[in-house]
């Protein structure tokens, strides 16, 4: 409820005014853009409704992160002419300065306070708790099972090898491979997770660092805005921040770690998403293409989360369950709440993120009727203008609404297959509500620059008056309409979606008790691996020749500085990569399916060209575009080649609950183990199954 609080106070920080111009009415502020600080407390309280373990986790990462906010905000108090936050101030007049401290800038910075409070108060909570379940271990790397750090009593691999009593505390068993030699079990460590997890940092962190905003007043300043040492050192603390929540993460259960970085991950994107709000406003500046590597690398630190291969230590991850901590560590205590508290977790998020994916469509595909821009000005300017943006925007916002409204559909289908696939589709067509919005973002930045020009021709004095009055009559004034506010919630609603999502499915993973072959396994996992490689490369390629041209410009080429929305192609590629990643990676055929069905769907929704394009004498299609289409056709091609292949080694679901309840025979040999060892006496080493060994 503090972070909720505290996203409320900078919301309302820009509404009193951080900052006092030095003439009445000469400073203004993107005040929308402000309440995008409340995404990381609804959020908070969403999840903690659903899981609270996992809210707890959310909310300890999103107000630790909030400690470079608030490195960033105190210089809005000390020295409010540097800062470049057109969301709390921007100058319409050079008289504006110099600037006095407002009210709302103590608002502010109290509520910067408030959210670390909060990630520190829910840290705390989230350790006492964790201690309370006996923490999390990492599964031993010759146990024969994936995807679960738990046997049961007596059970065994699937090549019949006795796993032994299966404590999984990784405390140094015994153990006794077919040479006959016996030792410690050996150690295994989350480097996946770590190294995708740096990579992540290393994205945002970079792009951090450079400028969010360009052009309007900022260029037009003798200092440079966004110069002050908060926001040159708050990336870098961020970026320390979040290294730290990444190392913690490697030991925490999939489900919590998810959390944890998600939190993290929503602290990072919200300055990035406030810069897209604020491209939608009246503010004088543009948006850079930072924001995109921001959120990108947002997307990627939490899709690390479900790399981690630590497991509750205890079977019964519930505080407060019956048995936890009276026991000891390890001990059979409430499997049958345990199962039920983790399926109403895991309904939890699947129903959320399938409502959310859902909503997110709708409103693209209502978005697709109304006006993406409102003008002002000559009424045959504004018509005829506005109709072009409609034009030109009115299929992406079709097919990308369409492809989230089918996700979120299959979504529901519950903890079937298909409905895994679904959720696996949702991690991945944010990327198709981000390129649809990318076409409205960068239109408005050229309408925007034809007033801007028109108005500096104006003010320079250079026109005669015939001219003048000829300006005055075809010059319009744009800001951003309900078609474009609708495009803007959508995309926002997406990448929530898309973060459910993976929190479903990783609570769906947990659950899971696996025995498979571990050579078939690898078998398989080198053919996807390959396949995803081969289709990353295609799919670079594709993205890097450029789509169109338009009058001369070249339209979406990712390495082209000047293109018009390589931004936005950037997005669609880290989708398509996150989808070839989790379907060469995840056991589940379906979800392997989902993902790459789901990548087919962005890049669609990339390479159908807008209408009011297609109609344009200058328009002329790219080799992107042949390429895009070449992409569809093999990420449809390859979706089913991984099902077949990860489905064909699939394990077995079944929870630990049935394995550690059953009393058959292995069950009681397992439960005489358990008796003598607390008894002190000693025990037959464990059997390490054969082409395990190190």
């Amino acid at each position: 409820m503090l972070l909720l609080v505290a996203g409320l106070g900078a919301g309302l920080a820009a509404v009193i005014g951080v900052a006092t111009p030095h003439v009445p009415g000469t400073l203004g502020a993107a005040g929308s853009a402000a309440w995008v600080a409340l995404l990381p407390g609804v959020l908070a309280v969403l999840v903690t409704a659903i899981r609270p373990i996992a809210g707890l986790a959310l909310v300890a990462g999103a107000g630790i992160a909030g400690i470079a906010r608030l490195l960033a905000d105190l210089f809005v108090l000390l020295q409010p002419e540097s800062v470049a936050r057109p969301e709390l101030l921007y100058p319409l007049s050079a008289t504006a300065f110099p600037l006095r401290t407002g009210a709302g800038g103590w608002v502010l910075v109290l509520a910067d306070l408030l959210a670390v409070l909060a990630g520190a108060l829910a840290a705390r909570a989230l350790a006492r708790t964790i201690r309370e379940l006996g923490g999390a271990v990492l599964p031993d790397s010759a146990d024969g099972v994936r995807g679960s750090g738990f046997v049961g009593h007596g059970d065994v691999d699937g090549q019949g090898h006795d796993l032994g009593d299966g404590d999984g505390d990784g405390d140094g068993d015994p153990w006794r491979s077919d040479d006959g030699s016996v030792g410690p079990a050996p150690a295994v460590r989350n480097m996946q997770m770590l190294a995708v997890g740096f990579i992540a940092i290393a994205i945002f962190g970079f792009s951090a660092i450079q400028a969010t905003y360009t052009g309007g007043y900022i260029d037009m300043m003798l200092f440079v805005p966004g110069s002050d040492a908060g926001t040159v050192i708050a990336p870098f603390l961020l970026a320390f921040v979040a290294l730290c929540g990444v190392v913690v993460a490697g030991g925490l259960p999939r489900t919590v770690a998810v959390s944890l970085l998600g939190g993290i991950a929503v602290a990072v994107a919200v300055p990035a998403i406030t810069a897209l709000v604020v491209a939608g406003t009246d503010a004088p500046v543009q948006v850079s293409s930072s924001v995109v590597g921001v959120l990108t690398g947002a997307v990627v630190l939490l899709l690390a989360g479900l790399l981690t291969r630590a497991r509750w230590r205890s079977s019964d991850p519930v505080p407060g369950s019956a048995g936890v901590g009276s026991e000891g560590v390890g001990s059979r205590v409430g499997s049958d709440g345990a199962a039920r508290d983790t399926a109403a977790g895991s309904t939890g998020f699947r129903w959320a993120a399938a409502v959310l994916g859902l909503l997110a469509g709708v409103l693209l595909v209502v978005g697709r009727w109304l006006d993406v821009f409102g003008g002002r000005g000559p009424v045959q300017t504004v018509t005829d203008q506005g109709d072009l943006a409609n034009d030109s925007t009115g299929l992406s916002f079709l097919v990308a609404g369409i492809v989230l409204v089918l996700s979120g559909a299959v979504a529901l289908i519950g903890r079937s297959g298909p409905g895994r696939a679904g959720r696996a589709a949702l991690t991945v067509v944010w990327g198709a509500a981000v390129w649809a919005l990318a076409r409205p973002i960068s239109l408005l930045g050229e309408y925007r620059s034809g007033t801007d020009q028109a108005e500096l021709a104006l003010s320079g004095g250079s026109l005669t008056p015939e001219q003048r009055a000829l300006v005055d009559a075809t010059v319009a004034h744009w800001s951003i309409g309900p078609g474009m506010w609708c495009a803007l919630v959508a995309a926002t609603l997406a990448l929530v979606a898309a973060v459910l999502a993976g929190l479903a499915l990783a609570r769906e993973l947990d659950e899971v008790t696996s025995v498979r072959d571990d050579d078939a396994a690898e078998a398989s996992a080198q053919l996807r691996r390959r396949l995803a490689a081969g289709l990353a490369v295609v799919t670079v390629i594709a993205l890097a020749l450029p789509l169109s041209q338009r009058g001369g410009v070249t339209t979406a080429a990712l390495f082209s500085l000047g293109a018009d929305s390589s931004w936005a192609g950037w997005a669609v590629l880290v989708a398509v990569l996150v989808a070839l990643v989790v379907g060469a990676s995840s056991s589940s055929g379906w979800i392997a399916l989902g993902a790459l069905t789901g990548a087919a769907g962005v890049m669609l929704c990339y390479v159908l060209p807008p209408a009011g394009l297609r109609a344009d004498a200058g328009f002329a299609t790219g080799a992107g575009t042949v390429a895009g289409w070449v992409v569809v056709v093999l990420l449809l091609a390859g979706a089913p080649v991984m099902w077949w292949s990860a489905s064909r080694v699939a394990p077995a679901a079944v929870p630990p609950s049935l394995i550690e309840a059953e009393p058959g025979p292995s069950g009681r040999a397992g439960q005489q183990r358990g008796q003598s060892r607390e008894r002190g006496e000693s025990r037959e080493p464990k059997r390490r199954p054969k082409g395990r060994r190190r």
